[in-house]
């Protein structure tokens, strides 16, 4: 069989082409399970901007968000949030409501609601449009009295520590030439000669 190596070489290396793009088949196939519409008209990334998970009673919740921006400065935002039962695996199918609440130093206050019946595909599916860059709540209404609550930051909003920041300085600025001009009118001047 001396000769035929080359047969075997060209063949091991179809075996490792096959095998990477099957793994590159199956990894976008699993994007397009989770974010059917990621790059439907160049819209939804295909990697969600935030993702979390947490545990209610005997629920697990999943939360991810995409988002873009459009021409006109609005922001997009796709929010899928699953449900499964952790006894035994099986996805929640009763009535959910997402509420979607503006975040800041001082009060929350609501921005959108939305109610569901059921899932679609096992999935609690919400489209919104911001106007503008932002930290929101959205908090999650199940299973007639449990909650869940997740952070969402539309764009990339300035921090509230950067607003508190300058008016320190602002603040500090203004008590500095204050005492100035007060030490300023203590002083005595004696005139020479």
């Amino acid at each position: 069989m001396k000769g035929y190596g080359w047969i075997k070489g060209v063949l091991l290396l179809l075996g490792v082409f096959l095998l990477v793009g099957q793994a590159g088949i199956s990894f976008g196939a699993h994007d397009t399970m989770i974010n059917p519409l990621a790059g439907a008209g160049g819209a939804y990334p295909q990697n969600p901007s935030e993702e979390y998970q947490v545990s209610v009673d005997r629920y697990l919740l999943n939360f991810s968000a995409f988002q873009y921006m459009e021409q006109g400065g609005n922001w997009w935002v796709k929010a899928v949030v699953t449900v499964k039962d952790k006894t035994n695996g099986e996805p929640y199918k009763g009535p959910l409501r997402v509420v979607v609440l503006k975040k800041s130093l001082l009060e929350e206050k609501e921005v959108f609601e939305r109610p569901f019946d059921a899932p679609f595909e096992n999935r609690y599916i919400t489209y919104a449009s911001f106007n503008r860059e932002g930290r929101f709540v959205v908090r999650v209404f199940f299973d007639d009295d449990r909650t869940a609550e997740f952070s969402l930051t539309v764009g990339s909003p300035g921090g509230s520590l950067m607003l508190i920041g300058t008016l320190t300085f602002v603040l500090l600025t203004v008590v500095f030439l204050v005492y100035r001009k007060k030490t300023r009118k203590k002083t005595i001047e004696v005139p020479a000669g």
